[in-house]
């Protein structure tokens, strides 16, 4: 059972490509901020709606875990796609679910804070911009040493 597992997460990853299918963004979405090597999803819709891709055509059941299961769905290409319920602002930790074995995504950012390596989503809350780069003076740092 546990080589099968094994083999079967070394297939599922084979067919990840390290990629997700997101192909067009939906109307209005960003991509996350955790988001790596320019992956357009997850992406956040404007009502904090999270939309999940990605390609595992081997894959027989997908799921996200956000805290909710999410079943995702298959396309005849072997992409795979949920919407979420609308988030709370804030950070939130989630899995890939391939066939009942959790794993990160490999198109966001991992992170450790739930006794294991996960994916982690960052929802924006309205208003607040003290993240974003603000053209403002810049200071500098330096370092002087004293005998």
């Amino acid at each position: 059972m546990k080589y099968r597992i094994l083999f079967t997460l070394s297939v599922i990853f084979c067919f990840f490509s390290f990629y997700h299918a997101c192909g067009q963004l939906p109307e209005g979405s960003k991509p996350a901020p955790t988001n790596i090597r320019s992956n357009e999803c997850p992406c956040i819709l404007p009502d904090l709606r999270v939309v999940f891709k990605l390609h595992a055509p081997d894959a027989g059941k997908v799921q996200i875990d956000l805290g909710k299961m999410y079943d995702m769905q298959k396309d005849e290409k072997g992409n795979w796609s949920v919407t979420t319920d609308p988030q709370v602002s804030g950070f939130h930790y989630y899995s890939l679910v391939i066939d009942g074995v959790k794993v990160a995504d490999p198109a966001s950012e991992s992170f450790y804070g739930t006794g294991r390596m996960s994916s982690a989503i960052d929802i924006p809350e309205e208003g607040v911009d003290f993240y974003k780069i603000k053209n403002v003076p810049q200071g500098d740092i330096r370092s002087k040493l004293y005998y």
